[in-house]
């Protein structure tokens, strides 16, 4: 027995004749074979209006792994009895015969001329299966155009960069990357919308390397959503669809300047700038560390804008302006913006009432800070004249003056300086200049032996007159 094989997933064509007073002709039935490991097979059968087709009929005639058939150079054979007829399950059966055989759920007839048909059949068995597919005609002739479907795989679709904007007048490039590994690509279209689906438009991509297709959609005005779809199709009708949207604005430019860079605490800098789109409302954002303020600022009729600003903090900071934007123009950032903030500096003065004291004396140290603020630490660290050290705290007035009294119990030359303690936040230390003082002892104990020696001086000379005043 001879029977053509034809292949899977390609178009073939078949010469047809119906009856000839009810008896069938030569071409009044035709068969042929194919095999496959796909359980689910579909027969698309192309009728022309010139034939009434019978049945169009599938025969499973082998599969080796159920021992029904052998294989022949990896292509199984036909089981043998059911050439003949017989029957094995849903193996066999085959014949020609218009009141012969057939699976009912692996045929189609034709109910007038012109019809096309489908056979769609899926197998309870895996396998390698041999099929027979039997084409019987009714009335008429005509070729016949038909197709057995076994690849069911729709091809890969992935978007490379899809858009989900585009400015305003801008065409919009879409770039997919699709094939297809058994049937072959058909094509991919691109099918869009502006009115959120009352009217599309279609587009055939572009094939380029690399599986690439590339279509464009014409530039839209501002506030437009497009939304699309990317349908990829191999030659037997697989498809895959991939669908997206982006919306289309004007562009927005938003700056963003300080007066000043280099702060001292306390002093305040202006934040400056502009967007392209007037009165818009501005947040500009203070971050410090990771602490983030933020403060609304509205931009003028031309889109100009300006804020004091004074930090609370000493350190690095940063600032940025945004804008949310609206339905016809984009959100914006400006550049990050760095300003520091130093501590102040700090002065403080003083000196000593006098140079030179007598022990027992106290003597008076005067003098002046500024800034003032809140909580200072003003110290006043006294050098003995052996090195070390005492150190007395000292209040400070309103107005930035401070006065205090130190009695020193040794004699000999002193150093007196203040100290004024800046915080951990705003001031820094500062130090006065080294002022110096030196205390005396009393005259009586400075002049003691002096005056020692001149009682004995004075008692011996007393004592010798009265020696010479005798021995006369």
């Amino acid at each position: 027995m001879l029977i053509e094989h034809v292949a899977g997933n390609e178009w073939h064509r078949s010469r047809l004749q119906g009856k000839v007073g009810d008896q069938p002709v030569e071409n009044t039935s035709r068969a042929y074979e194919f095999n496959t490991t796909s359980k689910h097979v579909e027969v698309w059968i192309d009728v022309p209006d010139t034939l009434d087709m019978y049945e169009a009929r599938l025969y499973p005639m082998a599969n080796p792994s159920r021992e029904m058939g052998v294989l022949l150079n990896g292509v199984p054979l036909a089981w043998e009895p059911g050439l003949y007829g017989n029957r094995s399950g849903i193996y066999g059966g085959y014949n020609l015969d218009s009141r012969g055989f057939r699976l009912p759920d692996a045929m189609a007839s034709c109910e007038f001329p012109g019809e096309d048909m489908l056979i769609n059949y899926t197998s309870p068995d895996d396998g390698n299966i041999l099929y027979h597919l039997v084409l019987i005609g009714e009335h008429g002739v005509g070729d016949v155009n038909f197709r057995v479907k076994t690849d069911f795989k729709a091809p890969t679709l992935n978007m490379s960069n899809p858009p989900v904007t585009a400015f305003s007048n801008d065409q919009t490039t879409l770039v997919a990357v699709s094939k297809d590994d058994q049937s072959g690509m058909k094509q991919v279209r691109l099918d869009y919308t502006t009115t959120d689906g009352a009217v599309w438009s279609s587009i055939s991509m572009t094939p380029h390397q690399n599986q690439t297709y590339i279509g464009t959609i014409p530039g839209q005005p501002a506030g437009t959503t497009v939304k699309y779809k990317v349908r990829a199709s191999d030659i037997v009708e697989n498809y895959a669809e991939l669908q997206s949207s982006y919306v289309v604005k004007d562009p927005t430019n938003l700056t963003c300047s300080l007066s000043n860079s280099t702060l001292h605490f306390g002093e305040e800098t202006t934040i400056y700038g502009s967007v392209s789109h007037g009165g818009a409302t501005i947040t500009l954002n203070y971050t410090y560390n990771e602490m983030t303020e933020s403060k609304l600022v509205y931009s003028d009729s031309h889109g100009d804008y300006s804020q004091i600003y004074r930090p609370n903090m000493t350190g690095l900071w940063t600032v940025v302006a945004t804008w949310a934007g609206n339905n016809s123009c984009f959100a914006a950032s400006s550049q990050n913006v760095n300003f520091s903030v130093s501590k102040c500096y700090t002065s403080v003065n003083c000196s000593v009432s006098d140079k030179e004291i007598t022990i027992g004396e106290t003597i008076a140290v005067v003098g002046w800070v500024e800034p003032v603020f809140e909580n200072m630490e003003l110290m006043v660290v006294y050098q003995h004249p052996n090195g070390s050290l005492l150190k007395e705290r000292v209040d400070i007035q309103s107005n930035g003056t401070f006065i205090t009294d130190f009695k020193p119990e040794s004699i000999g030359l002193w150093h007196a300086q203040v100290q004024l303690q800046g915080d951990n936040l705003r001031y820094n230390s500062s130090y006065s200049s080294l002022e110096t003082f030196h205390v005396n002892d009393t005259w009586i104990e400075r002049y003691k032996f002096y005056m020692i020696g001149g009682v004995i001086g004075l008692v011996g000379i007393v004592i010798l007159y009265m020696k010479r005043y005798r021995g006369r």
